[in-house]
This record gives structure tokens, C-alpha cells and sequence, in this order.
């Protein structure tokens, strides 16, 4: 494989679905990918509705081939923004079936020095889950400038997880699960932990392919657990007005 991150594996297997930059998709459950995902995030941004179905967008922050160098329309990257979120909303209305009370929205940004530069797309963004009825949450993809030579395989990549029938959705940033916690969404200080049974490519049931991700020799190799130290991880619903 490419290299040693969530991502690249899935996509060696050919079991996710990917939304390249400026891309807006949905995961339905009868597909034949068990994810869907994203790479290169860098400064852009990603908007992810989760139930039974995912959509995923990958957003950049101004329409491909612009920047705001002094000469373009400072309103381009929230107009492009904009657009690609009614694309988003649009998904979901057309598969409104997929996405009940539980679903989820997530907004992914990217966050240099602990700041958030687009914060004002986040509130966008936030905006319009909170019209659609749903929770918003956030998740940060940290971006260093200049790009350091030793980031991890992972950087950049988000992934989420088809639910299954004793698991809820689950969405990876930069390989963290992230995990509704309380009133608002965390990064868990902790490798992801849980994957589908595909990812083993092995024919198991899911009820033994719990497990988790251990980063050895530049790559991340995915260890099952035993059954009597089977980690459980409860994803708490959260209302928001």
C-alpha cells in the first residue's frame, strides 16, 4: 500500500468510495464500499452528514485555481463555499430516508497554531445543519507551514465508516476517532479502534473483527482483540437548538 494511513489501505482494497477536492458524495447502504473519504484536506475544508447513508464534501477555500491574493472577489471562497454546501443539502433532501433523528453533521477545518482561519465557514456551515434539524459538531485537521517532512501517513485524510448493525457510523480524522462527547464532539487521544469486517478481508462477522490500529514500522497495522478485552465505545445522541 501507499502508505501506512486508514485511508490508503481501504483504497488498496477498494473499499472506499473517494471525494476528490470540490467533490460532494453520498455512501448509501447498499453499496459496495464500507467508507467513504477524503485525503490532501490541507487548508480546505470537509462538511460530513452521518446515518444510514454518509455524504461527504471536500471544499476548498476558494474555487480551484483561485486564491485571495489581493486582486480576486474577497467574497469567492464563501460564495464557493455556498454552492457546495447547498450541493450537500441537496443530497441529503434527496435521500432523506437515509438520515433520521440520530444522524449527525460534522465540519471539518483546518487549524494552524491553534487558530481556525475559516472559522466563518464553520458558521456557514453551522447555519445550515442547524435549518436541516441536525447537530453540528466540530473536527480539526492541524496544518504546519511549511509542510513538515515527517507528518504522519494519515495527514490530511478523513474517513467514514458505514455503520452496521451493532455499530454506529464512525468518522476518522487523520486516523483520531472522533467522539461525541458530552455537549460538544472531541478528538480522542487514541488510535482508531474499531473496523469493519472488509478491512481484515479476512470473511469473518463482524462480532469478531473488533480491534484496533497499532502504528508500527511506518504503517499502521490493524490487531483484533480477544474477546474478553473487546473495547466498547457509547456514542452519546446530542440535541442542539
Amino acid at each position: 500500500m501507499a502508505d501506512g494511513s486508514m485511508f490508503a489501505r481501504l483504497d488498496d482494497e477498494e473499499q472506499i468510495l473517494t471525494v476528490d477536492m470540490n467533490e460532494v458524495a453520498i455512501l448509501e447502504p447498499d453499496d459496495d464500499y464500507v467508507a467513504i473519504g477524503t485525503r490532501d484536506l490541507n487548508a480546505c475544508s470537509g462538511v460530513v452528514i452521518m446515518g444510514r447513508g454518509i455524504i461527504m464534501a471536500h471544499i476548498s477555500p476558494y474555487p480551484t485555481g483561485r486564491s485571495d491574493n489581493g486582486n480576486s472577489d474577497g467574497l469567492a471562497g464563501m460564495r464557493h463555499f455556498a454552492e457546495l454546501l447547498a450541493e450537500v443539502r441537496d443530497l441529503h433532501n434527496q435521500h432523506s430516508t437515509l438520515f433520521s433523528d440520530d444522524a449527525v453533521g460534522w465540519g471539518i477545518s483546518a487549524r494552524f497554531e491553534g487558530e481556525v482561519p475559516l472559522e466563518h465557514h464553520i458558521d456557514l456551515a453551522t447555519r445550515m445543519f442547524s435549518a436541516m434539524g441536525l447537530p453540528q459538531q466540530p473536527a480539526f485537521c492541524d496544518v504546519h507551514i511549511p509542510r513538515r517532512d515527517d507528518s504522519p501517513p494519515a495527514k490530511g485524510t478523513a474517513v467514514a465508516l458505514r455503520g452496521t448493525r451493532t455499530r454506529e457510523p464512525q468518522l476518522f480524522v487523520e486516523d483520531v476517532l472522533q467522539i461525541r462527547n458530552g455537549d460538544r464532539m472531541t478528538r480522542a487521544q487514541q488510535q482508531p479502534t474499531i473496523a469493519p469486517p472488509a478491512m481484515a478481508n479476512t470473511g469473518t462477522t463482524a462480532s469478531s473483527t473488533a480491534g484496533r490500529w497499532v502504528h508500527a514500522g511506518g504503517r499502521y497495522v490493524f490487531i483484533r482483540d480477544q474477546p474478553r478485552c473487546r473495547l466498547k465505545i457509547s456514542l452519546h445522541r446530542i440535541l442542539q437548538s
